[in-house]
């Protein structure tokens, strides 16, 4: 398995763990959404400054593990945690609107 295909496979899990469309991932990466389709599809490799970004988004503090190697079962906790942890902000924020 070659680097674009294992970063591609992760920011495919990394995206849909968070609950992000391919749009929302790529505002939030700072790049275009053919772009980010193009790393996630395995078709084209992120710069350094876009892999950067992606590591700050997802809070991901191994660079080269996440062009080297699947995402372990550690990261992938944690990913799910904050998610489930965002969802109870956004219920807050909506209830709150709401009053």
């Amino acid at each position: 398995m070659n680097h674009v295909t294992i970063i591609g496979d992760n920011l495919r899990e990394l995206r849909k763990i968070h609950g992000y469309s391919q749009q929302e991932a790529a505002d939030l990466i700072g790049v275009g959404r053919s772009c980010y389709g193009a790393y996630e599809e395995c078709r084209a490799a992120p710069p350094i400054h876009v892999l950067i970004s992606i590591c700050d988004v997802y809070k991901i503090t191994d660079l080269y593990g996440l062009v080297t190697q699947r995402l372990t079962d550690n990261i992938r906790e944690r990913a799910e945690t904050d998610n489930k942890s965002i969802m109870a902000i956004r219920r807050i924020k909506k209830i709150v609107e709401n009053l």
